[in-house]
């Protein structure tokens, strides 16, 4: 978190703690009508098991739920990801299985450790995303990644709900002239309040 976005959100309510770091990630977004170009421009710090037992622990003592979102596969290792899942629910962005932790324009690969995802309750993907694994939207190429619930989510034209062996499209109502930065971001956090209020997954999205 910048230090100028610290004061933002302060006066919204919403409380922000944070540790210094040698190096946080630098990251470009250009949008151009429907194409997006993305680049990185350095690499930050993984978040570690000792974060989570440090300041993460306390920063999270009231949480039971967690967001995980990496901006590259090195930002949340399997190893904190099960440090982080013995006491919270934990949702993890498919940004942190997909994209390679490399300076210059970004690229999408399946190369990830498969260990990440035995610590990870929902997993939310962009359509790009799940290409980029190879996958399909269809039941039993979600069921391969061995999560309980998946989310993928498909811009103007809504979202794939994964849930107890049963994927179900959830469309939504487009929205012209909008920046799209932020959109994924935006919905997962109401999608996971609505889970956490109990409703079920597909309520949640079409909510």
């Amino acid at each position: 978190v910048a230090d100028e976005d610290r004061a933002r959100l302060s006066v919204l309510g919403i409380p922000v703690i944070a540790r210094p770091a040698a190096q946080t990630i630098g990251f470009r977004i250009e949008n151009d009508g429907d194409s997006r170009h993305m680049e990185i421009d350095q690499l930050g710090e993984p978040f570690t098991p000792e974060d989570v037992s440090g300041w993460l622990a306390r920063a999270l003592a009231d949480a039971d739920w967690v967001r995980a979102g990496p901006l590259t596969r090195e930002d949340f290792p399997a190893e904190t990801l099960a440090a982080l899942a013995r006491a919270h629910v934990i949702s993890f962005d498919g940004q942190g299985l997909v994209r390679r932790p490399e300076v210059g324009e970004l690229v999408l690969d399946a190369d990830y450790d498969p260990e990440v995802l035995e610590h990870v309750r929902i997993l939310k993907l962009a359509h790009d995303e799940l290409e980029a694994l190879g996958l399909e939207l269809e039941e039993s190429y979600l069921a391969s990644l061995g999560v309980r619930e998946v989310v993928v989510t498909l811009g103007p034209t809504g979202a794939v709900v994964y849930a107890d062996g049963v994927a179900e499209h959830v469309p939504t109502i487009p929205l012209e002239g909008i920046d799209p930065t932020g959109a994924g971001d935006s919905w997962t956090t109401s999608y996971l309040e609505y889970r956490r209020r109990r409703h079920s997954p597909v309520s949640a999205a079409r909510r």
